[in-house]
């Protein structure tokens, strides 16, 4: 049950990263109408539920992204974890209408999911509507917790599992002979 989780798990990604910087996995789901795609650059803003922001994440602009029944992954850092997320606003720049331009620049946007990458914590906001535009025509939604994440002793073994693999990649680097080096040249 959703809620049990919110319960069970409420802070974990906040405690994990400490207030440090966070990774979040962004996935959006675009629908299955007429024109639903957009050539626009979009934007989405994660917002936790103690109000801090990410401030403007923008996605990248490519033709193949964001079309008719397209799912769409990025990966974007922020400056500092924003605990157990709220809401999410995404709208876009109205750009690559066509020749029509910002009147034909709507974009059916069915879902968002968000992860943490760390807690693999993740939630989702169901959207099923046009967006319009810029900021100010975006939409805003709740985000409902769909995956709890790691707990403390998953995310204490994920760490030492991280800390192993950058030690053998240490020991590698130390052993392995550098061309070019001061003692190449004696």
């Amino acid at each position: 049950d959703v809620r049990d989780v919110n319960r069970q798990h409420s802070g974990n990604t906040a405690a994990a990263a400490a207030g440090g910087p966070s990774e979040y996995r962004l996935t959006f789901f675009t629908g299955n109408k007429m024109g639903s795609g957009t050539d626009a650059t979009v934007v989405i803003e994660l917002i936790g539920a103690g109000g801090i922001t990410s401030g403007d994440l923008t996605m990248d602009r490519e033709p193949a992204l964001f079309e008719n029944k397209s799912v769409d992954t990025f990966t974007r850092a922020v400056d500092t974890d924003l605990g157990d997320l709220s809401e999410v606003l995404v709208w876009h720049d109205s750009k690559g209408g066509g020749m029509l331009g910002s009147m034909m620049s709507g974009w059916f946007l069915e879902k968002v999911r968000v992860e943490h990458a760390l807690t693999e914590r993740a939630w989702e906001a169901d959207f099923g509507e046009w967006i319009y535009g810029k900021r100010e025509k975006g939409l805003t939604k709740k985000l409902t917790v769909t995956h709890a994440g790691l707990d403390a002793e998953a995310l204490r073994l994920k760490a030492r599992a991280a800390a192993a693999s950058v030690e053998g990649l240490n020991a590698l680097r130390v052993a392995s002979p550098r061309k070019g080096g001061a003692e190449d040249d004696a």
